[in-house]
């Protein structure tokens, strides 16, 4: 017992826990999102919440919660077929397998954790091996026992039951167990063990609540023992009736302990019974109730068997009464709650606690202040029904938790939807998942930012799969996009969060974090770019609060944007993936997906401007050779016309170079179709992300101005047009007055036409002279696509080159 003061929240800070489960009877959700998420939220992939239906119901009034069925699952159960869910235990595992688990009597509220006095015991592997045999088989049942657990959806908590098996493996010295009353009552178990120790002698209870004075008298009979000992607390929900007792029937004798004498109510729950072979100390949920007694309600203690008799202090009580608060003990749905979940466009779920609920109701998402209609929903005989998320109300779009609301005539019911995609993204990676779905949200932070980039520079091929999954994630992108691509055109939804089917079978859900990732590149590619991060730019604070709407001044003074470096680096990883792949169709849906994502995240980090500029260059450069096929222009090709030409927007003295690239992207000189065709428009949203603010006077200026120049391949192809058929001689910029000379006496018929080499250059390869295939030097190679004219350096050759290569 040398642990009893320890406290939960230093548990959970004292590692790095990866999965975590709790059951619980009362909920509090702004308790939950504040203490335990904010405590792990570093380092946790799935955290489960299992709590009674009516601490359920009671949830529903945080409408400020943020995670609730997003970051962390939510399971509503109720104990058949007339108790509560009661047990309060805590099971914590690392990504290594480390394991720690607790049995206590505090609730998941901050009473529970905080003002109220509790009990809580923590199990370590060794010490308290059997204890974990017994949890692997109580969370096991779970999910097996429903005429005793009800539960309309149970997650896979196959994690947990295997890892406490494991840690039983790990024998102690330590024989306490662990008890339920998912199969036998606990007043029986109990006195089984008590009798294992020779019989019981005398039974202390401390307890919140009585059933006047019968859950007392049911365990003492059980126990065979008639010295009752019931502890007096300064302060509690109920104080036992000694008095009525005794007028019952039944002496209890009263008494007190200086560790429990604290002022805060007392919530604890302790059965003290010494044996004539030792005692047994039994802590945890269990009231000294009938209800919790006999196996009404669901409950789990602890047992630890000492071998000599044990006791807290306990002393005769000089008072009979303390101060009783009046809370009431635990009991069963007090009202009717939706229980909600979404998967595979649609929402499910059952109405609890109301009869009659079949017949059409008004359905609406309420997030927040936010309320939007779903139209009717039907629901049958047994409360349950079945609808599809109508475009622009998927609950993955919100910032928040997102609860469903049904009405008929004037009865409105409520309920929380548990996002079973996003749950299981998270178990599959973790923190990284929650920030990508506050970015598809558009709640995202910087920090979220700098996480999903760090992820790419490990990970770039999350990117590059994704777009090959939703083949340009827009609807006009949709046309067939080469071998690599995987996904049928006929799946595409650009609006909906999550339209990949659900592998959800009633266990495990796998490929969470792929239909996020798809999700995420959808989001990007029909929207607007998030250039104002108004979360908080603390790490954490998006699992904890909603974000608050800040001024732009504001937000610019308080975000620590990503790094430049950090972006180059996902940048570079992502674009040296797709140029692995050959040119053309295999690349598109890579530089549709890059596209999008330079646009999103490019202008929340450092030097914005300058990481655009830079990024847009290597997308440019991955992109030769995979322009449209003449006269079938794609969204690609307008996307390249729209870049280039906000470059010369930016920098009217870019034009001839942007006129170069959009020449080598088209494979061709732009003719008067073209310039129709691929003219920039100030309506299309690529135009309006790409040069956001610029009206179509603007784009059509600089539309004219990039076209109006001459690049050097066209100068190159004029002078091959000068030497090959004659006319007037167009000699390109750039040249020296040597190879000026050259091409002159060629022209004349002064010197000999191999003099001046014309043809196509293989920008791919280290490039060679065409007579002599002596090895151009560095300056010489850049020059033939600078101004498409170089000369060799070879003494025996010295001939010019004339490059009519895009």
């Amino acid at each position: 017992m040398t642990d009893l003061l320890f406290g939960p929240r230093e548990l959970l800070l004292a590692h790095r826990w990866s999965s975590l489960l709790f059951t619980t009877y009362s909920l509090s959700l702004s308790f939950v999102e504040s203490v335990i998420v904010s405590a792990v939220a570093r380092n946790y992939r799935a955290l489960t919440v299992v709590a009674d239906i009516e601490g359920y119901r009671a949830s529903l009034a945080d409408a400020g919660a943020v995670g609730a069925g997003r970051n962390y699952d939510i399971v509503p159960v109720e104990a058949k077929p007339n108790g509560v869910f009661h047990p309060k235990i805590g099971i914590l595992i690392d990504d290594e397998g480390t394991v720690r688990a607790t049995i206590g009597s505090g609730n998941l509220t901050f009473g529970g954790w905080g003002y109220n006095t509790e009990v809580l015991e923590l199990l370590v592997p060794g010490r308290d091996g059997r204890c974990f045999e017994d949890l692997a088989g109580f969370v096991e049942a779970l999910g097996d026992q429903r005429d005793r657990v009800g539960a309309e959806r149970m997650p896979d908590l196959s994690l947990f039951v295997e890892t406490c098996r494991r840690a039983a493996r790990v024998r102690g010295a330590g024989n306490s167990r662990v008890l339920h009353t998912l199969f036998e009552p606990l007043d029986v178990q109990l006195a089984d063990i008590a009798a294992d120790a020779g019989g019981a002698v005398s039974l202390t209870v401390l307890s919140p609540f009585f059933s006047l004075h019968h859950g007392v008298k049911r365990l003492a009979t059980k126990l065979s023992c008639n010295d009752v000992f019931v502890a007096v607390p300064p302060r509690a929900p109920e104080i036992f009736d000694f008095a009525a007792s005794a007028k019952a029937g039944f002496a209890a004798s009263p008494v007190a302990a200086d560790l429990f004498g604290e002022t805060r109510s007392l919530h604890a729950k302790l059965f003290e019974i010494n044996c004539r072979r030792g005692s047994l100390v039994v802590a945890g949920s269990a009231n000294a109730t009938t209800a919790a007694l006999s196996g009404r309600n669901v409950e789990a203690v602890i047992v630890r068997r000492l071998d000599e008799a044990y006791s807290f202090g306990w002393r005769s009580s000089g008072s009979h009464s303390g101060k009783a608060t009046g809370e009431k003990p635990p009991n069963e749905l007090l009202g009717p709650c939706i229980v909600a979940y979404l998967s595979d466009q649609h929402i499910s779920g059952r109405i609890l606690g109301l009869k009659n609920a079949k017949g059409a109701w008004g359905g609406l998402l309420s997030s927040g202040a936010r309320r939007d209609p779903i139209g009717s929903i039907a629901v049958d005989d047994e409360g349950r029904f079945r609808v599809l998320v109508p475009p622009g109300g998927d609950p993955i779009a919100r910032g928040s938790s997102v609860q469903l609301i049904l009405e008929r005539q004037d009865t409105e019911l409520r309920g929380w939807i548990v996002l079973e995609e996003m749950i299981a993204a998270a178990r599959e990676k973790g923190p990284i998942a929650r920030s990508l779905g506050r970015m598809l949200s558009g709640m995202s932070t910087g920090a979220d930012v700098a996480a999903i980039l760090e992820y790419l520079a490990r990970a770039p091929e999350a990117a590059i799969e994704a777009a090959d999954r939703q083949r340009g994630a827009r609807v006009d992108r949709a046309a067939p996009l080469g071998p690599t691509s995987n996904m049928k055109a006929s799946t595409f939804d650009p609006i909906s969060a999550f339209d990949m089917p659900s592998r959800w079978k009633g266990a495990a859900l796998h490929g969470g974090f792929e239909s996020l990732f798809d999700a995420l590149l959808r989001r990007f590619a029909s929207s607007l770019p998030d250039i104002d991060d108004d979360g908080a730019d603390d790490e954490d604070e998006g699992e904890l609060t909603a974000p608050t709407r800040l001024s732009n001044r504001s937000v610019r003074k308080r975000v620590k944007r990503p790094a430049a470096s950090l972006a180059k680096k996902a940048f570079a990883a992502m674009f040296a993936l797709l140029e692995q792949r050959p040119r053309g169709m295999d690349r598109t849906a890579g530089l549709y997906a890059l596209f999008d994502m330079i646009l999103q995240i490019a202008p929340r980090c450092d030097n914005a401007d300058e990481l655009t500029r830079e990024c847009f260059a290597k997308w440019l450069a991955a992109g030769r050779g995979c322009g449209s096929a003449q006269g079938q222009w794609s969204p690609l090709d307008r996307s390249v016309a729209a870049v280039l030409t906000k470059m010369v927007i930016d920098d009217p003295k870019q034009a001839t170079a942007a006129h170069a690239h959009l020449q080598e992207w088209l494979g061709s000189e732009i003719d008067e179709m073209m310039r129709r065709s691929l003219a920039p428009s100030a309506e299309r949203i690529d135009e309006r992300r790409v040069g956001s603010g610029v009206n179509q006077a603007s784009w059509d200026a600089a539309w004219d101005t990039m076209l109006a120049t001459t690049t050097p391949w066209a100068a190159a192809k004029a002078l091959e047009k000068s030497i090959v058929v004659g006319g007037p001689l167009c000699i390109p910029s750039g040249l020296t007055v040597e190879e000026i000379d050259a091409i002159r006496a060629v022209v004349k018929g002064e010197a000999k036409k191999d003099s001046v080499i014309i043809g196509p250059v293989d920008r791919t390869r280290k490039a060679s002279c065409p007579r002599c295939n002596y090895l151009l030097p560095a300056v010489q190679r850049a020059r033939l696509w600078e101004c498409h004219v170089a000369t060799c350096d070879n003494p025996r050759c010295h001939r010019v080159i004339v490059n009519t290569s895009h």
